[in-house]
């Protein structure tokens, strides 16, 4: 009956067989990483637009954290990683002078890869492929892109020149955001990046 029950509601379970990442949550956090990935390069040249882009960034750490945190050591875990890393990138946005971004980018480091380590150890351990888990091996794959362009950015900033981009208005050895995001993504889909 149980079994049944299962395979007709395949959503009504909170979590995962193994009690890794809820199906919901890993569905939200898709959705963020989604909106974080397609807004963030049109709004990082308008006014304001990192306020938009470190709030974007606040969703997707805060629904990390409830994709991972299935069980209360792992919730706390997640949200204890997430928290100086959420902290210093606010810190950074308000006063860029006094604390730099390595402030917030080795904390994001740290938190990203607990993440992807347990959405990964999560979807390795299901018992049957859904649509939760096809939507956490996503979330691994687009969550390894974005913590690859934090240590990009962490090496730009602490290393300034070890990136050159060759963009339409000549050479320039500023690594931002989106060229960060750029370079990491098209490492990571081995599609080339001979313009960096």
């Amino acid at each position: 009956m149980s079994r049944e029950r299962e395979e007709l509601e395949p959503f009504s379970t909170p979590s995962s067989p193994t009690g890794g990442a809820s199906q919901y949550s890993s569905v939200r956090l898709l959705i963020t990483l989604g909106l974080f990935f397609l807004v963030t390069p049109l709004v990082e040249k308008v006014p304001r637009g990192d306020v938009i882009e470190a709030l974007l960034l606040s969703f997707v750490f805060l629904f990390a954290v409830l994709a991972v945190g299935a069980g209360r050591r792992k919730f706390i875990i997640a949200a204890l990683l997430m928290t100086p890393a959420l902290v210093g990138k606010w810190f950074n946005h308000f006063r860029p002078d006094l604390f730099g971004p390595a402030l917030y980018l080795i904390p994001a480091l740290i938190f990203g890869s607990y993440v992807i380590l347990q959405l990964q150890l999560s979807v390795m351990q299901a018992r049957r492929v859904d649509t939760g888990i096809l939507c956490t091996a996503i979330c691994v794959y687009l969550f390894m892109g974005l913590v690859w362009s934090f240590a990009y950015l962490l090496e730009a900033g602490l290393h300034p020149g070890s990136f050159t981009s060759n963009s339409p208005g000549g050479p320039t050895a500023v690594l931002d955001g989106f060229t960060a995001f750029y370079f990491s993504f098209g490492t990571q889909s081995t599609a080339g990046f001979g313009d960096i």
